[in-house]
């Protein structure tokens, strides 16, 4: 029955559809074709598997432009098999495109190179088309050009617009987009990779960037597993020869752009962009992660030398949002770790070297010896990183600690008599200090784990004190340690050491490697705490 349905539409298209829908011609355009012995097979397929009988097939030039030139481009039409064949061929690298008379269904594959005098290919399958809305760069000739996609008779002319549509285009990934004046051998690539909807109309925008990518954020189970939504929400885009072309971008990262799904830019900071290394660490503030969705994508462009590096710390990591601090400690220059936020607390680092390499969880770190090296903010006991008792903060840290023992070691530290996020007897601990009534305590019930990447994080809520432990809460309890002394903020933040503590062991150095240290003024709640871990953990398992 189906060989016989399939007989009976060839036999239709036979008699009507080349006439009505289909020409078969030999098409004028860029680049040339010399007969040789080639011989190029294959099948046009429709999605079930059957064959396409009637279908148009041409074989068009790789660089073929369909507005210039004067090469003939070979057609066939598919037998009652869904087969065709093009002979006298010459050698070289060539674009099957098809389309289907009736149905207006269409198919293309690119890159078929021919070098030997027989190739078969394997089968095409027909798809509903999109269209292509190409916006076109500052400069163009919008009067007399084009835009085309290479290797196809997919084409049309500006006519003095502002914009292009190229409709009819097969659905899924063309090589590139390219715009040129009629009247001129040069053009420039609009796009590479340009991907195309089955009945949908998709827009090129920002033409100045020649690469685009969608990065798609997946919070449900099979992801981030956060299931409500966080907003302003700092994003970890992280860049690696196998997922980037470094080659492809400047060589600092200064054209990397980030949008919403309606073209809005995103604030962005990069952390570190080292092509040599094929390694590179984005920052980019989302407006809102949506909880349990696996919808919701931004767009990464690059790909402009003209670009002008737009790379700000203080747009992402907004003081108005509650940021006070942000230490990425991936600064190149040993005596020193810059504040990301506007606040500008940037710290000096003593007997410490410039990074720790690429040990870092996110993009260097650095490395605390446990006797010396430690890192202050000058001029900060007065200031934003002060908290009140029973104040709202929160702090948190990626923690790597080498070597654990039977005494204090400070990772973040406003003195004795404020706050200090630290181990203690191999714990994980967050301690709040309490006017005279002495130190709240939140603390791991499980011992710290030497020798691998932890994130680690303090929250106060007024009365409320948590401790997370890679994005879970392991204590909300927290016990009461006398001390009796007035609670003061006399003392600068330090990370790696504490002061104004006479006890035994003090400073209380840290012992291993730090990254990303935070300080902000609200309490974060467990979606936003447990999000920061699944995204920058190592492997992702936020972002598609």
């Amino acid at each position: 029955m189906t060989h016989l349905f399939s007989m009976l539409r060839f036999v239709l298209l036979v008699l009507i559809g080349t006439t009505l829908f289909c020409t078969v011609e030999r098409m004028a355009g860029g680049g040339t074709i010399e007969t040789t012995n080639g011989r190029v097979t294959g099948a046009v397929v429709y999605p079930d598997g059957n064959p396409a009988p009637g279908s148009q097939v041409k074989l068009v030039p790789e660089n073929y432009d369909p507005v210039k030139g004067a090469a003939v481009i070979p057609v066939d039409t598919t037998d009652d098999s869904g087969r065709y064949v093009f002979t006298g061929v010459s050698y070289g690298v060539y674009t099957i495109q098809s389309v289907q008379c009736i149905d207006r269904t269409r198919a293309i594959e690119f890159g078929i190179g021919l070098a030997q005098s027989s190739l078969s290919l394997a089968p095409i399958t027909l798809r509903q088309p999109g269209a292509i809305k190409i916006l076109l760069p500052g400069g163009a000739n919008a009067i007399n050009g084009h835009a085309f996609v290479p290797g196809t008779d997919i084409g049309a002319s500006s006519n003095g617009g502002q914009s292009i549509l190229l409709d009819s285009v097969p659905a899924g990934t063309l090589p590139s987009v390219k715009y040129a004046a009629n009247n001129d051998t040069a053009f420039s690539v609009i796009r590479y990779n340009v991907h195309v909807s089955p009945g949908a109309t998709d827009t090129l925008v920002n033409p100045s960037w020649r690469y685009a990518r969608s990065i798609l954020l997946n919070t449900t189970p099979s992801g981030a597993d956060v299931t409500a939504n966080v907003t302003g929400f700092p994003l970890l885009v992280r860049l690696t020869r196998s997922n980037f072309d470094f080659a492809q971008a400047q060589t600092g990262g200064g054209d990397l752009r980030f949008t919403k799904s309606d073209n809005s830019p995103l604030p962005c900071q990069i952390e570190r962009f080292d092509p040599a290394a094929g390694l590179a660490e984005a920052w980019v503030k989302v407006d809102t992660v949506f909880g349990n969705d696996n919808t919701h994508a931004i767009t990464m462009y690059w790909g402009n030398p003209g670009a002008t590096d737009s790379s700000n710390g203080a747009a992402v990591f907004d003081t108005g949002a509650g940021f006070m601090g942000v230490w990425h400690l991936s600064d190149g220059n040993a005596g020193q770790a810059l504040d990301a936020t506007g606040n500008g607390y940037n710290g000096v680092a003593y007997n410490m070297a410039a990074q720790s390499g690429p040990s870092g969880i996110i993009g260097t770190g650095r490395e605390f010896r446990g006797d010396s090296s430690y890192i202050t903010m000058p001029v900060t006991s007065g200031s934003k990183l002060n908290f009140p008792q029973n104040g709202v903060y929160s702090l948190s840290a990626w923690v790597y600690a080498d070597t654990l023992d039977s005494l204090y070691q400070a990772i973040i530290s406003k003195g004795d008599e404020q706050y200090n996020l630290e181990i203690l007897n191999n714990d994980w601990e967050f301690a709040e200090y309490e006017n005279k009534t002495g130190w709240d305590m939140a603390q791991s019930p499980l011992p710290a784990t030497p020798r691998q990447w932890v994130l680690v994080a303090g929250v106060r809520s007024q009365a409320d004190q948590y401790l997370y432990v890679n994005g879970l809460c392991v204590d909300s309890v927290g016990t009461v340690l006398g001390n009796g002394f007035s609670r003061s903020a006399a003392y600068d933040l330090m990370i790696g050491r504490t002061n104004g503590i006479t006890m035994p062991g003090f400073p209380y150095y840290f012992h291993g490697m730090l990254d990303e240290i935070r300080i902000q003024g609200r309490a974060l709640g467990p979606d936003w705490i447990k999000l920061c871990y699944m995204n920058q953990k190592m492997p992702d398992a936020l972002l598609q």
